[in-house]
């Protein structure tokens, strides 16, 4: 989701290098839209609609408030609107008991996450092995790192970049669901994976 946030650039003039800075209210993906105030010492300008736009010279007050066209914004902004870092996503794959085979469930949706990470550009991604409490925990701690290096094979097999790729393991000291020792829990079989 995209949070909704304001654009600032800063232009020097020819003249005098004077900097004048820009800021744009834009809205959210929801067309939602918060708040935003533009400071100096002599006063401010409160940016509340999508849109809005205020323009500050150097040391000089905020100017009147008015909406920039779709048009202008593209144009200004479009650089800095294709930079804007990517929501947050994750996935949790699960395992068998003691194996680093993914579940039916898991392995169906392997191909079309793999496909996600493949084709989102510019990402970053975590792979984190973990285990349910049942065994020996330095058992545990090796099968998650195993789990955790499955899942980064098969994604390498996907055609996923090995550079962007990065494991981890907690063993049985990280679980989704807490329980007590030797507890055979699901859920906590399993594999997380971050973008960002």
């Amino acid at each position: 989701m995209r949070f909704a946030f304001f654009l600032s650039i800063v232009l020097l003039l020819a003249s005098g290098c004077a900097p004048k800075t820009t800021v744009v209210l834009l809205p959210d993906e929801a067309g939602k839209v918060g708040a935003v105030e533009v400071a100096t010492d002599r006063t401010s300008q409160l940016l509340d609609t999508p849109n809005a736009y205020t323009e500050v010279w150097l040391l000089d007050t905020p100017s009147k408030v008015r909406l920039m066209s779709a048009h202008d914004i593209d144009r200004d902004f479009s650089t800095a609107l294709r930079a804007e870092p990517l929501p947050p996503k994750s996935f949790n794959l699960y395992f068998h008991s003691e194996t680093t085979t993914l579940d039916r469930p898991s392995a169906s949706r392997f191909p079309d996450i793999a496909e996600t990470i493949r084709t989102t550009p510019h990402v970053e991604i975590n792979v984190i092995g973990h285990t349910d409490t049942a065994g020996d925990a330095s058992y545990n701690w090796d099968l998650s790192r195993r789990r955790a290096e499955r899942i980064r094979d098969k994604l390498l097999e996907h055609g996923v970049d090995s550079g962007i790729i990065f494991t981890s393991f907690h063993g049985q000291y990280d679980p989704l669901i807490p329980t007590p020792d030797e507890t055979h829990e699901p859920r906590n079989r399993r594999v997380e994976i971050f973008l960002r």
